[in-house]
C-alpha cells in the first residue's frame, strides 16, 4: 500500500528548498556582484528565514511517525537507527575531510566528532559554505 502523501506539505517543503538551493546558495556562486552584504531585494533575508523555519518544522512534523510506547526501548532503538544512518557518514567525511588537510587541527576534528563545534570555536569547514 502506498504512503498516503500531504500535497500542502509536499508543496512546501518544494518552494523551500528551490529557494534555499536555487536563490540563496546560488546567489554566492554566480558571481554577478552579490557579496554577504548587499541584499538583493529588500525583505529576501526574511523569506530566507521562513524557509529555513519550513525546513525544521517539517523535520519536526515528519518526525511525528515515531512511536515511543516502550519508552526506553524505543528511544535506544530510534537513537541506533539515527547514529548508523547520519553520524557514521558524518564521522566518515570529518575524517577524511582532515586527512586530505581540508580541516585541520585536531581539536577540530575532535570537536566535530563529539558534536560541539557548534558551541566551540574554530568551527570545521564544510565544502558546501
Amino acid at each position: 500500500m502506498p504512503k498516503e502523501r500531504i500535497l500542502f506539505l509536499d508543496t512546501a517543503r518544494v518552494v523551500a528548498m528551490l529557494w534555499i538551493v536555487g536563490f540563496w546558495h546560488l546567489r554566492h556562486y554566480t558571481g554577478i556582484g552579490f557579496s554577504d552584504n548587499i541584499v538583493t531585494f529588500i525583505g529576501d533575508d526574511y523569506i530566507t528565514d521562513i524557509m529555513l523555519s519550513v525546513f525544521m518544522f517539517l523535520s519536526g512534523f515528519f518526525m511525528s511517525k515515531y512511536r515511543f510506547d516502550d519508552f526506553w526501548n524505543d528511544c535506544k532503538a530510534f537513537y541506533w537507527k539515527r547514529f548508523t544512518r547520519f553520524y557514521l557518514l558524518y564521522a566518515t567525511s570529518a575524517i577524511l575531510l582532515y586527512g586530505i588537510g581540508f580541516n585541520r587541527g585536531i581539536f577540530r576534528l575532535i570537536t566535530t566528532l563529539t558534536l560541539t563545534s557548534t558551541f566551540i570555536l574554530p568551527q570545521p569547514q564544510t565544502l558546501w559554505f
